[in-house]
């Protein structure tokens, strides 16, 4: 595996985990407030994961060619504001971590926005399971 493979794999699996977290991070109070457990962000992390599995679906199809989007400010593939060159609040933060700080990918070098939603989607569905398989989180117990 060639050196820019490894880096565009890094930082794909680094965005879906950081966009993961990040929406963990965001369910996590409501839930310990209304349940005092982990329920909400299971719960929270299946949704949002099933409606990012849609959106990175529709992002992945291929553009029209009449059609031009110049206007500044594009929503972003994670539903945040992007700046002018198309990077979302999400991929800033990427960009801040180990091993890219300090020398991020140029924009060409990665996968498309809607491949990374896409893993971002399946790693949140995936922590969504194994939050109730693995930490039988939201499973009622016999007793």
């Amino acid at each position: 595996m060639t050196e820019s493979l490894r880096l565009k794999l890094a930082d794909a699996l680094l965005y879906a985990v950081v966009l993961t977290a990040l929406w963990a991070v965001l369910f996590l109070p409501p839930s310990l407030l209304l349940g005092g457990d982990l329920v909400g962000v299971k719960w929270g992390l299946f949704l949002v994961g099933l409606l990012a599995l849609g959106a990175g679906s529709f992002k992945l199809r291929p553009g029209k060619r009449w059609r031009a989007e110049d206007d500044g400010l594009v929503s972003g593939s994670d539903g945040l504001i992007s700046d002018s060159r198309g990077r979302s609040q999400v991929q800033r933060l990427v960009d801040r971590l180990p091993p890219f700080r300090g020398a991020p990918l140029p924009d060409d070098q990665r996968f498309s926005d809607g491949l990374k939603l896409l893993l971002g989607a399946v790693c949140m569905l995936l922590t969504s399971f194994l939050l109730e398989a693995v930490l039988g989180v939201g499973v009622p117990t016999v007793g």
